[in-house]
């Protein structure tokens, strides 16, 4: 009381929110560190991964908002994600199947729905961003939408965590 009054709704909400970030982070983390035995490629991946993360909604004033150059960047999102179910599976032809259904059904969204992928990449990019979620606990709205992210994204990247280091056990 001497220093005015304090909101405990916003007080808290923030401590949540940030409890949820930071989680998170953590499992992002964890996911990246257990792709790699090298301990220094995985502290600068981490730091990489939350400095784009950190910059994420700043970058989208620098990308295109075209149908061709989101559907570009899709294929390589598609790229990175059959790269990756080919390292976690060890399983060529699994990673070229993933490849061949999403670019396939990219192509055809592009052939027929061009006009709804433009402008698409920057909101999703908007979407993605786990610090601008975190701007709605700071702002004391306890967002429950955002928690249900959170705990998503902790969710995805523990099963990938787990996934990765069930591999490398067994080799």
């Amino acid at each position: 009381s001497q220093f005015g009054q304090m909101n405990f709704a916003t007080c808290y909400s923030a401590l949540i929110g940030f409890f949820f970030l930071g989680a998170a982070f953590i499992s992002m983390g964890l996911f990246l560190s257990s792709l790699t035995e090298n301990q220094a490629v995985s502290a600068v991946l981490c730091f990489l991964v939350l400095l784009l993360n950190f910059f994420l909604t700043s970058l989208t004033e620098f990308v295109s908002t075209s149908a061709s150059s989101t559907a570009l960047a899709f294929t390589v999102i598609i790229i990175a994600l059959c790269l990756l179910i080919r390292s976690l599976t060890k399983n060529t032809l699994a990673g070229i199947l993933a490849f061949v259904l999403m670019e396939g059904g990219l192509l055809l969204f592009y052939r027929y729905r061009m006009g709804r992928l433009s402008g698409l990449l920057p909101k999703l990019m908007n979407a993605l961003s786990l610090f601008d979620r975190f701007e709605n606990f700071v702002d004391g709205v306890f967002d429950i939408t955002s928690l249900v992210f959170y705990a998503a994204v902790i969710f995805i990247f523990q099963f990938f965590t787990v996934q990765s280091l069930e591999k490398r056990r067994w080799i």
